[in-house]
C-alpha cells in the first residue's frame, strides 16, 4: 500500500534501466532511529558477499546521517545516568556491546563524528570514550572525533584496543569485566595526541619535535578552557623539550584562527 514514489523518496528502492529494485536486497537490516525512537533510515550488511559490505540509506527528507547516532534512542538513559557515552565504529560493535551490558554505547553510522552528533551526545554526557578500531582508519576517526568533541567542551578519552581487535570481538573473547577495565584505562586526549605525533615524527631532531608540536597544537587550540589549554602547552613543552613561551605563542595564533 505504499506508492513507489514514496519508497524511492525514503531510499528503499532505486530506479535502474530495467525498472525499480530493492536497494537493500540480500542484506541484514539495522533500523536507524532518531533520538525519539522513530525509524528514519536503515543500514544493511551484505549477506552474499556483495559490495559494499555495509550500505546506508541515502539522505532523504527524513534522514541526514550526520545528525543521528545509531543506538542513541536505546542508550540515552544509560548515558544520562553515567554522564558518559562510549562511541564505537560499527553497528555490530554497538549491538554486541549493548547486548553484553555496556548500555551507554552508540555509533556514528559509518562516518566521522560530526558537530551535530557531538551536540546530541552533549545533551546526555559530560564525558565521551572513543573505542574505535586500532587501525589507520580508526586512528583518523579518533583524531577527528577528538577535534569535534573537545571543541564542544566534552571531556574525551580513548580506549586503547589491541591491534586487529574490534570492540565486539574484545567483549566476546575477554568478557564484560575486562572490557570495563579497558574503558577505565582509557587515555586522555593529551597522551593520545602526543603518541600519535611521535609515531608520525619519531626522530629526536629538533625539526621532528617542532613538527610533533605543530601536529598537537591545533587540537589543543580547540579546547574552550583557557587554563586547560595553558596546562597542555606546559606539558607539551616539557615532554618534547621545547621552549614553552614559543609553543604558547604558536597556540595563540591557532586560537585566533
Amino acid at each position: 500500500g505504499v506508492a513507489a514514489a514514496q519508497l524511492e523518496a525514503a531510499g528503499l528502492i532505486v530506479r535502474g534501466t530495467s525498472g525499480a529494485y530493492d536497494r537493500f536486497r540480500h542484506r541484514l537490516m539495522f533500523p536507524i532511529m532518531d533520538v525519539r525512537g522513530r525509524v528514519v533510515g536503515f543500514g544493511g550488511r551484505s549477506l552474499g558477499g556483495q559490495e559494499p559490505k555495509y550500505l546506508n540509506s541515502p539522505e532523504t527528507p527524513l534522514y541526514t546521517k550526520g545528525q543521528h547516532l545509531f543506538g542513541l534512542a536505546q542508550a540515552k538513559e544509560a548515558i544520562a545516568r553515567s554522564r558518559t557515552a562510549v562511541v564505537v565504529e560499527g553497528y555490530f560493535d554497538c549491538v554486541v556491546l549493548s547486548d553484553g551490558g555496556v548500555a551507554n554505547v552508540v555509533s556514528p553510522l559509518g562516518t566521522a563524528l560530526t558537530p551535530e552528533q557531538g551536540r546530541l551526545l552533549k545533551r546526555y554526557a559530560d564525558r565521551v570514550i572513543l573505542a574505535f578500531d586500532a587501525d589507520a582508519a580508526g586512528e583518523q576517526a579518533t583524531l577527528r572525533g577528538i577535534d569535534v568533541l573537545v571543541e564542544l567542551g566534552l571531556r574525551v578519552h580513548v580506549a586503547e584496543l589491541p591491534a586487529g581487535i574490534d570492540p565486539d570481538e574484545h567483549l566476546r573473547a575477554q568478557g564484560r569485566e575486562r572490557f570495563d577495565a579497558l574503558l577505565e584505562r582509557s587515555a586522555g586526549i593529551f597522551d593520545v595526541l602526543l603518541q600519535s605525533a611521535k609515531h608520525r615524527y619519531p626522530g629526536g631532531a629538533t625539526e621532528d619535535k617542532v613538527s610533533a608540536a605543530r601536529f598537537v597544537l591545533p587540537t589543543i587550540a580547540r579546547v574552550p578552557d583557557a587554563m586547560l589549554r595553558s596546562e597542555y602547552v606546559r606539558l607539551l613543552a616539557e615532554r618534547l623539550r621545547l621552549d614553552e613561551h614559543a609553543a604558547a605563542n604558536h597556540l595563540r595564533r591557532q586560537v585566533k584562527r
